[in-house]
C-alpha cells in the first residue's frame, strides 16, 4: 500500500477512477473500480520522539494506539501523502499487514531486517529525505476494515531523535462502477496494487 515516487504524486480529483488489484477487504475485491464523487483535503501533523538505537511503530488504523486514519464508511477512501522532517538519523520500514515487510528483493537474504548489523537493515527502508515535508512523495491509501498499515521508525543516531510526519489526507467519497458500464470504453484509472502481488 505504501509507494514512493520520484516526484510528488497528484491527488485524486472528482471523476477519477481507481482500480484495486488484489483482494483488500470484503467490500474491495480484485478488479473493483471506484469513481471519485467528492474530494476534500484534510491536513494532519504529528511529532514523534525516538530514543537512540530504538524503534517505534506508527499505526495508521483506528485501533487504540492508531492515528485513526482509516475511514469508518464503506463509501470513503483516504488517499494519504506522508512528508517528513527529521532531527536525527532515521530509517523507516513500511509493514502491511503488521509485522510483514513487503519491500524486498528476489534473493533470499535481501529482505528488511531492522535489527541487523549489516546491509539487510537498509533493504526496503526509506529515509525522511526521500519524502520531505514540503515535497511529499510517499503515498498510501486506507479503506474501512483494511488490515493494519504500519510504519516502523528506527533511530540510527546516538541520541534522541525527533521526527515530524505531515499527513495530507485526501478524503474521497466514491461510488463503485459496475464493470458492464465500462465495456467498450478506453479507461484511464489509477491502480492500487495489493502488496502481496508486488512480491514476485
Amino acid at each position: 500500500m505504501f509507494r514512493l515516487f520520484v516526484e510528488p504524486p497528484e491527488l485524486l480529483k472528482v471523476g477519477n477512477l481507481v482500480k484495486f488489484v488484489g483482494d483488500f477487504t470484503d467490500e474491495i475485491k480484485d478488479g473493483t473500480i471506484l469513481e471519485a464523487k467528492k474530494c476534500v483535503v484534510v491536513n494532519f501533523r504529528k511529532g514523534f520522539i525516538v530514543p537512540a538505537n530504538d524503534r517505534i511503530e506508527i499505526l495508521l488504523d483506528n485501533s487504540t494506539k492508531g492515528l485513526k486514519l482509516y475511514p469508518t464508511s464503506t463509501d470513503t477512501l483516504y488517499e494519504i501523502l506522508l512528508g517528513f522532517k527529521a532531527d536525527g538519523s532515521f530509517l523507516m520500514y513500511p509493514q502491511f499487514p503488521a509485522g510483514h515487510y513487503p519491500f524486498r528483493l528476489d534473493e533470499s537474504t535481501m529482505y528488511p531486517e531492522p535489527d541487523a548489523n549489516d546491509y539487510r537493515k537498509y533493504v526496503g527502508a526509506f529515509k525522511p529525505e526521500d519524502s520531505p515535508i514540503d515535497k511529499p512523495k510517499l503515498r498510501t491509501y486506507t479503506i474501512k476494515d483494511l488490515e493494519p498499515l504500519v510504519l516502523e521508525i528506527a533511530n540510527e543516531g546516538s541520541d534522541y531523535g525527533k521526527l515530524i510526519v505531515d499527513f495530507t489526507i485526501n478524503k474521497v467519497e466514491f461510488k463503485k462502477v459496475p464493470l458492464p458500464e465500462l465495456e467498450g470504453y478506453e479507461l484511464i484509472y489509477r491502480e492500487v496494487i495489493h502488496p502481496e502481488l508486488m512480491e514476485w
